[in-house]
């Protein structure tokens, strides 16, 4: 019997989990351009990290399983306040119905409300937007897959070693790993893609109401 899968890899990261990998895999099918975990902020509910960090749309993404708790959305406002980029959150578990990605959502809370938007209604923007080059990659990142059965031995062999490390050797070995793949990814001059486009719009709109409610 295999032990529990602890590393998850994707585009040269080790991700915590392979919802990550899923939504970095549709990220990178609309063509956003995102880092990984590059910054840790102090909550009123101690450190938090963020997942992801869209650096062309100016915003973070938390990706979940179940629906954010609210411990969870307290930690996204007080990282928006440090840092001054709104926190959403990508959760759920996309699958295939009748040619559409269902259960998934994505989010964002405020304590006025939220904004969301499901993967099926982000899947009909792609192929409004986007060719169907670019929907079906969209499709076939979002569907939920199933460890294969057969796996490298050097991929279990590296799993064994990083959990017999300590949580801040490990932090620092995944740190080691993952700054210069997003050093590459900041150094990156091009125009913001579509996708991105709309994300920053969002993430003014988020911004200039948030400033209005502090000034208020």
């Amino acid at each position: 019997m295999r032990d529990k899968q602890t590393i998850f890899r994707h585009g040269g990261y080790e991700m915590r989990s392979h919802s990550e990998t899923r939504w970095a895999a549709m990220m990178d099918a609309m063509r956003v351009t995102w880092v990984y975990e590059p910054q840790t902020v102090t909550t009123r509910h101690g450190w938090y990290m963020p997942d992801f960090f869209l650096p062309f749309a100016g915003v973070f993404l938390e990706v979940k399983g179940p629906v954010p708790s609210q411990i969870e959305r307290e930690k996204a406002l007080d990282a928006q306040q440090v840092t001054g980029f709104p926190v959403i959150f990508a959760y759920g578990r996309p699958e295939m119905l009748g040619g559409e990605l269902f259960h998934g959502m994505v989010s964002y809370f405020s304590e006025r409300g939220e904004v969301s938007y499901s993967t099926a209604e982000i899947g009909a923007a792609v192929r409004r937007w986007f060719d169907l080059h670019t929907y079906a990659a969209y499709l076939a990142a979002g569907e939920h897959q199933r460890r294969p059965d057969c796996v490298q031995v050097g991929e279990i062999l590296a799993e064994v070693v990083t959990g017999l490390l300590s949580r801040q050797d490990r932090e620092e070995y995944l740190k080691g790993i993952h700054r210069p793949i997003n050093e590459s990814k900041r150094a990156q001059h091009r125009q913001a893609s579509q996708a991105e486009w709309v994300l920053s719009e969002l993430s003014q709109k988020i911004t200039q109401c948030w400033n209005a409610r502090e000034a208020a």
